[in-house]
């Protein structure tokens, strides 16, 4: 996702999440990440996400009946993760990626 003003990606968590009971979590990234294979995701994980800003969590809310953490009422929580960064911050991350490919590839 192309991140333009702060929030709307949070906008996009919430709709996710509440779209579909079984969908327990999420993580929005930036159209640099491939989401082919997971390195490159938990990589935009460890390098873009502040726990305090970024984690959007969803408490007792209706979830699949399989869920055993969902107990007898069936309610359970729900994480999103914002990993997209701000126009304004591309460049830093894209020269830190660089960066990093050029001192371990």
């Amino acid at each position: 996702m192309k991140k333009r003003q702060y929030g709307e990606v949070k906008n996009v968590i919430a709709a996710t999440l509440g779209c579909h009971y079984d969908i327990k979590q999420v993580i929005l990234v930036d159209e640099d990440i491939s989401i082919d294979s997971p390195g490159p995701i938990e990589w935009a994980v460890a390098t873009r996400i502040q726990a305090n800003i970024d984690l959007v969590v969803i408490n007792r809310v209706l979830g699949s009946k399989l869920d055993p953490s969902g107990k007898n009422l069936g309610l359970i929580s729900k994480i999103g993760l914002d990993a997209a960064t701000y126009p304004d911050m591309q460049e830093l991350f894209m020269s830190v990626k660089c960066r990093a490919k050029s001192n371990w590839i």
